[in-house]
């Protein structure tokens, strides 16, 4: 006797960098790999989540930590409405980031732009102080409900790496 298992994808949700720079003493912006920033150097991101309906699913909604190394400045939806607060105990400064969808449309894609900076560490230094991977946070968490049960689906993570860049120094 043979069992086969089928599954579908209901919804999936994703995470990118889309946009990293820097800003010299100048007042100049200058443009920087998302993948290879620039250490010891306040750097503006604009991470986005994407999320996308495949089949109808109800009470979509992303959760989303923004690491203490990261200042929170703002989040832009194409649709839904977003919460943040400052996480429990423990976390040190993190802020949690809630994105409520509802129903979303199958096929159509929806996207939440989170904007952070590297922030200051205790010895108000920046916080990225040497070279290597740096993990921006653990991932979006897309939680939903598909034919009445409740699902969680979990985004990857975003990494950098940190290196020296004599020209922004």
């Amino acid at each position: 006797m043979t069992a086969t298992a089928h599954y579908a994808v209901a919804l999936t949700v994703r995470k990118a960098l889309t946009e990293c720079y820097t800003i010299l003493d100048t007042g100049k912006e200058v443009a920087c790999n998302p993948k290879e920033v620039p250490i010891s150097t306040v750097v503006y991101f604009t991470m986005r989540i994407t999320l996308h309906a495949y089949t109808s699913v109800t009470a979509a909604t992303v959760m989303d930590g923004i690491g203490a190394d990261l200042a929170f400045d703002q989040a832009v939806p194409s649709s839904g409405v977003v919460a943040t607060e400052k996480a429990g105990k423990g976390k040190m400064g993190a802020t949690k980031v809630t994105w409520t969808k509802g129903d979303p449309v199958v096929s159509d894609g929806y996207t939440l732009d989170l904007y952070v900076y590297t922030r200051l560490n205790p010895k108000q230094k920046q916080q990225y102080t040497s070279t290597g991977i740096q993990y921006l946070n653990s991932g979006p968490e897309a939680y939903f409900a598909y034919e009445e049960t409740q699902y969680v689906v979990q985004g990857p993570s975003i990494a950098v790496n940190v290196v020296a860049s004599p020209e922004l120094q």
